[in-house]
This record gives C-alpha cells, sequence and structure tokens, in this order.
C-alpha cells in the first residue's frame, strides 16, 4: 500500500525528503515539522503530534 499511495511523496530513509517529507521516525514527532518540507496551512495549525491513533485517523480521512 505505501508504495502505491505514498512512496512517491513520501520516502522512509532519514533525512530524504520528497514532495512530503521524510516519514522515518515519524512517531512521536509534531505535525509539519520536518525541515525544508512543505506543509499545508491547515496541517500547520493542526496541533497533532503523531502516533499510532492520529496516523490512523489522518489516514483513513484520506483514504482512496
Amino acid at each position: 500500500m505505501f508504495r502505491q499511495r505514498c512512496a512517491t511523496c513520501h520516502a522512509v530513509d532519514p533525512g530524504e525528503n520528497k514532495a512530503g517529507p521524510c516519514l522515518a521516525s515519524i512517531a512521536g514527532r509534531p505535525a509539519a515539522s520536518v525541515d525544508g518540507a512543505h506543509y499545508s496551512k491547515a496541517l500547520k495549525s493542526a496541533g497533532i503530534t503523531w502516533d499510532r491513533q492520529s496516523l490512523d485517523a489522518f489516514l483513513a480521512n484520506r483514504a482512496v
């Protein structure tokens, strides 16, 4: 699923940003906090810290 829907924009190798930020070590990290990555205003102001529940909810809301 990651390769089909996410890998075009996101990398999992630390420090490697693509169109979206690197997802390495995302758990415990505040949303919209990777230097050099571009984020929507909504995500910047969401106040989310990524954990299992917040990631599940975020991804479920964006499922195609």
